[in-house]
């Protein structure tokens, strides 16, 4: 196997991440929507506007694919990602912490020989 990328997780879900660690989260279970939604429900009505207002300075375009905010077609009118964000409920922010998970991990991706083919490199993509 040959190693061709290593992706490492955009800025964003870094600073997003520091935010979550500030709150107590535990960035292991971050995949686990019932482990978010529990520790949202603990969280005082400030500290989720705090939360919405990282995301709101941190903003990726899975994240406004969730929203709903991304423009598809051209000329299409796409809602306001700070408006969506301001009228998030638990289970959104849920999902978009479940986003953040998936894009703090490191992305490795290798070509392995593949037997069948003659000796050609096949592309494997492994996440760390």
């Amino acid at each position: 196997m040959r190693r061709v990328l290593v992706k490492e997780p955009p800025k964003q879900a870094l600073n997003v991440e520091s935010a979550l660690s500030s709150l107590g989260f535990d960035l292991h279970f971050l995949g686990s929507q019932r482990y978010v939604k529990g520790k949202l429900e603990g969280l005082s009505p400030a500290q989720l506007a705090g939360l919405k207002v990282v995301f709101l300075h941190n903003g990726q375009p899975m994240l406004r694919e969730i929203l709903g905010t991304i423009r598809h077609k051209k000329g299409a009118i796409g809602k306001d990602y700070s408006q969506e964000l301001e009228g998030a409920n638990l289970d959104k922010l849920t999902r978009l912490i479940k986003i953040v998970g998936v894009l703090l991990q490191t992305k490795v991706y290798l070509f392995r020989k593949c037997e069948e083919s003659g000796g050609s490199y096949d592309e494997v993509s492994f996440r760390v």
